[in-house]
Formats: structure tokens, C-alpha cells, sequence
């Protein structure tokens, strides 16, 4: 048997049997008997599932789906560029910032020698001393808060861009920014807004995604409404089948008024009987089924409904 489906709606089914069959039946013609037929259909839908885009539609959702998936990738490698992007500023702004509190305690460290020195002549008060110390003091602290950080970003870069921490080296290894950050004004857009926003909407990884899944439930919501009429389908079909072979030795004649039937041939006789159109079995009709109450399309329809009315709102 071969069946094929076609885009149209159409269906082809042929079907071709052989057999060859023994007995030692006293009351059957022949022993071997080879039997051979055939038939081949054509059956056209005309209303549920017919047509190219019902019955590619799966294929059309395929189609996006891949869509999707290239878009999903897209917005993955954007969130890790950033992403890394984020931390490599991070580390730009800890290791300033441990260069700030470095200048900062050695400012400090300055004055508060300085003021041991006016002290020790005269000039100053024990209380500015202490003043001064206490202030070394908290820039100590806070240098050192602040190279934890720097420690402490050093290593989200180093997990960002290395396969492993495994290696001592890398672990111990220093990474120094290359980049400073910059107080210098950015050159003003000269391109309009409105033209700005509708690019950023062409290439919104998210945007892009909603909009295929949108349409990939309109096709569901066809698929569903096409499924609620009734299946009218028109078919032809030819066949034809041929019999032959040798006179049963068991046979009783008797049967035949004493005069058993003579041997027709062998296979190849029943194959040709088969298809020389000498008993030919042909015609054509139509099919019509029409549910009552199709309340499993109906729930499909219904769903496929709000699954589209939700990808707008998303959207």
C-alpha cells in the first residue's frame, strides 16, 4: 500500500495484493490459486482541511518557531554583552575609586604629620592631632573597603570571560582596566526621536518575538476555525483483480457434473487478469459528515481565541 497527502487537501492511496494459496480441500478449483488486485483512490477535500495554508500551517508555525528561536538567541548575546559590559564599568569605577581613597589617605597621612610637627613646636592644639589622626584612621578603612571591592569585582570579571578559575595564576592575577571614566559631554543625536524609537522597535529582540508568536496563534485560531466545518470530500477509485491456476489433484468433480474445470494459468496470468481491465471495479461519490454539537472544536476554537487575544495584549 502507498499513501501520499498533498497541500490541496487531497489525499492518493493505491494498493496492490498478491496471494497463492494450497489446499487439500476436496471441494476447492485449484491448489495452487494466485489471486492478484488493486485500487487506487483519490479523495479531494472540499471543506475542513482543504486547501494549501491549512494544511502547510504547521509548517508556516516551523517557520517562525526557527524565527523565535534566532530572535531568542539575538537578545541572549545582547543581555551577556551587556551584562559584561556592566561589570567591566564596575571594575573601571572600583579601581578609581581605590586610587581616590589611596590619594585621599596619603593627603591625610600628610596633614596629620604636619600637625605632629606645629604640636611639637607649639602651634597647634593635642585636639587637632587627634582630629587628624582619626581621620587617617577612616581613610585606612575606607581604602580598605574599597580594595575588597576592587578584589571583589576583579573576580565577577574573571568568572565572566574564563573558562575556570582552576589555574593559581589567574587567580592571582591582577586585572587593570584599560579604560577611565569620562566626564567629556556626548555629541547630541542629530537623528529625530520618532525615528529613534521606531528603530529601536525594529530591533527589540522582545518586540520581534511577540510578534511571530502572534502570528503563529492567528494560524492556530485559522487552523481551529477550519476545524469546526462539517468534511464534505468527492473520491474516484479503478481496481481490478484476476484470478488463476492449476486444477486441485483433490478436487471431486463431482461437483461439475462430473467434469472438473480446467487449469487458467499461473501467477502471471492472475496479473494480468488484474489489470487488463477484464473485471474492472471503478466509480466515484462524496462523503459528508457533518458533527452535531462539535464541542472538542468548539473548546479548541474558544482557547485558540484567548491565546491570540493575549499575544496582542503582550504585544
Amino acid at each position: 500500500a502507498y499513501n501520499q497527502g498533498f497541500e490541496t487537501g487531497t489525499a492518493f492511496q493505491v494498493t496492490f495484493d498478491n496471494t497463492s494459496a494450497n489446499s487439500t480441500n476436496t471441494v476447492t478449483t485449484y491448489s495452487p490459486q494466485f489471486n492478484a488486485s488493486f485500487k487506487a483512490q483519490v479523495t479531494q477535500h472540499l471543506l475542513q482541511g482543504a486547501g494549501i495554508w491549512v494544511n502547510k500551517r504547521f509548517i508556516y508555525q516551523a517557520m517562525n518557531d526557527r524565527r523565535i528561536t534566532d530572535s531568542s538567541f539575538r537578545q541572549q548575546i545582547l543581555f551577556t554583552v551587556n551584562q559584561v559590559e556592566s561589570i567591566y564599568w564596575g571594575l573601571v569605577s572600583a579601581y578609581e575609586d581605590v586610587q581616590a581613597k589611596e590619594r585621599a589617605l596619603e593627603q591625610s597621612t600628610k596633614l596629620s604629620a604636619d600637625n605632629r610637627k606645629q604640636l611639637e613646636i607649639g602651634t597647634l592644639a593635642p585636639l587637632d592631632v587627634v582630629n587628624s589622626d582619626s581621620a587617617v584612621a577612616t581613610d585606612k578603612q575606607a581604602l580598605i573597603s574599597s580594595q575588597s571591592n576592587l578584589n571583589y569585582q576583579q573576580q565577577i570579571i574573571k568568572q565572566a570571560i574564563a573558562r575556570n578559575l582552576n589555574d593559581p595564576a589567574l587567580v592571582a592575577a591582577a586585572v587593570i582596566p584599560t579604560d577611565r571614566v569620562s566626564l567629556e559631554q556626548l555629541p547630541e543625536e542629530t537623528q529625530p526621536v520618532d525615528d529613534l524609537v521606531q528603530m529601536a522597535f525594529r530591533q527589540r529582540p522582545e518586540l520581534e518575538q511577540a510578534v511571530l508568536q502572534l502570528k503563529n496563534n492567528e494560524i492556530t485560531l485559522r487552523g481551529a476555525r477550519n476545524a469546526l466545518l462539517p468534511t464534505v470530500d468527492v473520491y474516484g477509485y479503478l481496481g481490478g483483480s484476476g484470478v488463476a491456476g492449476t486444477e486441485n489433484p483433490k478436487l471431486n468433480c463431482s461437483f461439475y457434473q462430473g467434469v472438473c474445470p480446467p487449469s487458467t494459468g499461473g501467477y502471471g496470468t492472475a496479473l494480468d487478469n488484474a489489470f487488463n481491465n477484464s473485471s474492472p471495479d471503478k466509480g466515484f461519490g462524496f462523503n459528508i459528515t457533518i458533527p452535531i454539537r462539535n464541542r472538542t472544536a468548539q473548546a479548541d476554537q474558544a482557547r485558540s481565541l484567548i491565546e491570540y487575544r493575549q499575544s496582542e495584549l503582550r504585544l
